[in-house]
């Protein structure tokens, strides 16, 4: 199944579309998040790391993200769907983060990220 978009064009977006598009913005988010959450000396190294946990937890989350929100979103609807399944990713996602920082600072960064790709997928897909 897939999701039509509001490009106009009346294309479907792909799974495969939606995952490039969520680890290119998490992987974007994360970082900036991550520098303003730690001492200077340590910004840039662990920023970029942040970003190789973000590509990698959202490869690991997004299948079941997308086929949760498919099978979820006509029992249950649109918002409710979005609370369940990007509340798993940002627990998920959080884990990995502590990679890089302590819990606290990782579920900050995990929410963050989440929330800009799953409020951009959202207005491209509904």
């Amino acid at each position: 199944m897939r999701w039509v978009g509001r490009s106009g064009s009346g294309e479907p977006v792909t799974e495969l579309a939606a995952s490039a598009l969520s680890i290119g913005i998490e992987a974007a988010v994360a970082p900036a998040l991550t520098a303003a959450l730690v001492p200077p000396a340590e910004r840039r190294h662990r920023a970029f790391v942040a970003a190789g946990v973000a590509a990698a937890g959202t490869l690991i989350t997004h299948p079941a993200v997308w086929y949760g929100a498919l099978a979820l979103y006509p029992r249950i609807g649109v918002a409710p769907t979005l609370a369940v399944v990007e509340t798993g990713a940002v627990l998920v996602e959080a884990a990995l983060y502590c990679i890089v920082l302590p819990p606290s600072r990782a579920l900050v960064v995990s929410l963050g990220a989440n929330a800009a790709s799953a409020l951009l997928g959202a207005w491209l897909t509904w």
